[in-house]
């Protein structure tokens, strides 16, 4: 990566490399040294430009291991709604079960049983026992 006298990172006159970010008005660009990404910066010297680079493979690792949190955790998220949504439904609709197992009782021939209203869901349903 060069660094174009006068034309990167604000600079009125020239030019800047393709990809290139201007950091703290230096060059910063990412590149590729046999297969390894790295960070390069460019900083202007009195006799040059020096260019310094890092690699970026513990970054990318971290970032590997981000979206496996992330992904791991969403499955989880999804998970417990899923089963706190099955348990209060199963709770809320249990009245209205055993309110539908005793009327089929009922039904059966057994005259002994009654529905007996046991909270809201089995009062508001009274209008079928009588």
């Amino acid at each position: 990566m060069t660094v174009p006298s006068g034309g990167c990172c604000g600079r009125s006159s020239g030019w800047c490399p393709v990809g290139c970010a201007c950091v703290n008005g230096q060059a910063q660009d990412d590149v590729s040294y046999d297969g390894d990404p790295l960070r390069s910066v460019a900083i202007r010297a009195a006799s040059g430009t020096l260019v310094i680079s890092t690699s970026l493979d513990d970054v990318d690792q971290t970032v590997g291991r981000l979206w496996l949190i992330v992904l791991i955790g969403s499955a989880a998220a999804v998970l417990l709604i899923g089963l706190g949504v099955f348990w209060s439904l199963r709770r809320g609709l249990r009245p209205i079960e055993t309110m539908a197992a005793q009327a089929d009782r009922i039904t059966a021939g057994d005259l002994t049983d009654r529905v007996t209203p046991q909270d809201h869901a089995a009062r508001s349903a009274g209008s079928v026992r009588r």
